[in-house]
Parts: structure tokens; C-alpha cells; sequence
């Protein structure tokens, strides 16, 4: 028994060898994945905060462009009312230069009318104030005939008392 018992210890120490050996195996080999798994890890927190940091900066940049496209909505909108308020201002004005022209031709052709009205007129005037001229000439020389023919009048019947009277 003493054979088996030498085989028993002999069999126990290679099995606690062949453990002890397996469990170093098996640590090494745990540490190898642990060590790359880890290492994965580090990589991947790496790559994330990278794509974090560069999310954050796409954040900003979309958040600067939102303002200057919101910047720029704002001067077009701005802009466009002001369009329409010149436009409008522009049909206005236009539409108060057609009237002002349309007047000024009525205004032109009633001053050509007034022109010509005003020339009928002074001829009309001149030939009254000639008339006038030529029947107070006319009226002067028959009150010199007619003062001519008083005294004329005048003598006859004071020859005729004259000739009565003797």
C-alpha cells in the first residue's frame, strides 16, 4: 500500500501541479484578454470623448449658423417689406406724376385757350379804344359845328330882331 500510497501522492502533487499550472495558464491568459479588453476600452472611451468633443464643436458651428441663417432670414424679411414699401411709394409717386402731367397738359392747353382769348380781347380792346377816339373826334367836331351853327343861330336871329325891328 505503500506503493499506492506513493502513487496517490505522486498523482495528488502532479494534479495540484497540473492545477496550480493550469490556474497560472489560465490567469495569464485572463490578463492577456483583460489586458486587451482594457485596452479596447481605452480606445473606445478615447474615440468617444474625440467624437464627443467633435459633436460639441458640430454643435456650435450649427449653432452659429443657425444664428447668421436666422441673422440673414431677418434682413431678407427686413428687407422685403422694405421692397414692398418702395414699391409702393414708387407706384404712388408714379401714379401722382401721371396726374400731374395730365394736369399740366390741361393747365397748358387752357393756358393756350386764356393766350388766345387775351389776344381776341385786346384786339377787340384796341378797336373799341379807336372807336372811342374816333366818336369823341366825331363828337368835338359836331359840338364845334353844332357851338358854329348856335352862333351861326344866334346872329341870324339877332339879324332877323334887326330886320323885325325896322
Amino acid at each position: 500500500m505503500g506503493f499506492i500510497k506513493k502513487d496517490v501522492n505522486f498523482i495528488l502533487l502532479s494534479l495540484v501541479l497540473t492545477v496550480v499550472i493550469l490556474v497560472i495558464g489560465v490567469t495569464f491568459l485572463y490578463q492577456h484578454w483583460f489586458s486587451n479588453l482594457s485596452q479596447e476600452y481605452q480606445e473606445k472611451v478615447q474615440n468617444l470623448e474625440r467624437v464627443t468633443e467633435e459633436l460639441g464643436l458640430k454643435k456650435t458651428q450649427l449653432a452659429n449658423t443657425t444664428q447668421v441663417i436666422q441673422e440673414q432670414q431677418d434682413t431678407v424679411g427686413d428687407l422685403s417689406q422694405r421692397f414692398t414699401q418702395v414699391r409702393d411709394e414708387k407706384d404712388k409717386l408714379e401714379a401722382d406724376k401721371a396726374t400731374l402731367s395730365r394736369e399740366l397738359t390741361e393747365s397748358k392747353a387752357a393756358l393756350v385757350q386764356a393766350q388766345a382769348t387775351l389776344s381776341q380781347k385786346e384786339t377787340l380792346l384796341s378797336q373799341a379804344q379807336a372807336d372811342l377816339v374816333s366818336a369823341n373826334n366825331r363828337i368835338d367836331s359836331l359840338q364845334n359845328s353844332n357851338q358854329e351853327l348856335e352862333d351861326d343861330l344866334d346872329q341870324c336871329q339877332a339879324e332877323l330882331a334887326i330886320c323885325r325891328g325896322t
